[in-house]
């Protein structure tokens, strides 16, 4: 049985960058692996300059992109098409990422559990009952408050009583594919009664937790979603060693791993009241650590 690694990456160079960093990533932890990696994407040329040509590539363009995001013109509703689709192409175990992440160890261990019938998301963000945020309240709330249509076969009850997971990591055997069409007619009913970023996201955590048993890979893979400031960094490490042969750039990442850069962000986001405004006005929100490239 075939282990599949996916990515999406279209659009913004930034998005290119983050993509072919967590490729090399996973490469550091799993060069020896017999795990498939497939990009979607409107830039094959770009990433194979970095990433050679042992990755498969699933050319992509604006006119695909713009059809997959529907009629609700719902820019995440594209994840769930690009898997869909890449069922149809292929039959195994399949792990999606977002290019905002970075591999943090080896990952068989995962393949294994998804060939079990295991199912992977990134990390429980808490139960959506006990609105631990603002975004979890507007949830809850809006399903305790509407009434659902048929089509969506999952109660506001239940809703509740589940968590709500990070869709930065996917993993699922392709046998599964109602979690798709299920997650897709979720997204198309309630984005346009809620129009909130998270609508994809909640619906792979209810019908990914409704479908078997569900693991956090946090442990394994780190997804820096809030630091989009790691950008730059990525700009200026790529136009550096533009050519460099891959096995050379694998080595220099650790130099610019955005789990250490991003620290001091975090530690000033756990700030409250008057320690906050204090490091504002004294020291400024945070600084970058010193880094080379």
């Amino acid at each position: 049985m075939k282990n599949y690694l996916v990515y999406q990456a279209y659009g913004s160079i930034d998005i290119l960058h983050e993509c072919i960093y967590s490729v090399l990533s996973f490469y550091k932890y799993n060069s020896d692996s017999d795990i498939h990696i497939i990009i979607y994407t409107d830039s094959r040329p770009y990433l194979q300059s970095y990433l050679g040509q042992a990755i498969s590539y699933q050319d992509i363009e604006q006119s695909q992109i713009d059809f997959w995001k529907g009629e609700i013109d719902f820019i995440h509703r594209v994840k769930i098409k690009i898997l869909q689709d890449f069922i149809s192409r292929y039959e195994g175990n399949l792990l999606y990422t977002d290019t905002d992440t970075i591999f943090r160890s080896d990952i068989s261990n995962i393949y294994k559990n998804i060939a079990d019938d295991k199912l992977y998301m990134h990390q429980n963000e808490g139960r959506i009952g006990h609105e631990d945020n603002t975004m979890m309240r507007k949830v809850n709330r809006f399903f305790k408050s509407n009434v659902i249509t048929e089509r969506i076969d999952i109660s506001p009850a239940a809703i509740t009583n589940l968590s709500m997971y990070n869709a930065g990591v996917l993993g699922f055997h392709t046998d599964q594919k109602h979690i798709l069409s299920k997650s897709l007619i979720f997204t198309d009913e309630i984005y346009p009664m809620f129009p909130r970023h998270i609508v994809e996201q909640l619906a792979f955590s209810l019908y990914m937790q409704t479908s078997g048993p569900l693991h956090e890979a946090r442990e394994q893979i780190f997804h820096y979603w809030n630091f989009k400031e790691f950008r730059i960094i990525l700009k200026d490490f790529f136009e550096k060693y533009n050519n460099m042969p891959i096995e050379s750039l694998i080595e220099r990442i650790e130099n610019i791993n955005p789990q250490r850069l991003i620290k001091p962000k975090l530690a000033y986001e756990q700030t409250r009241g008057m320690q906050r405004i204090y490091q504002k006005i004294i020291k400024g929100k945070w600084q970058m650590p010193a880094y080379e490239l």
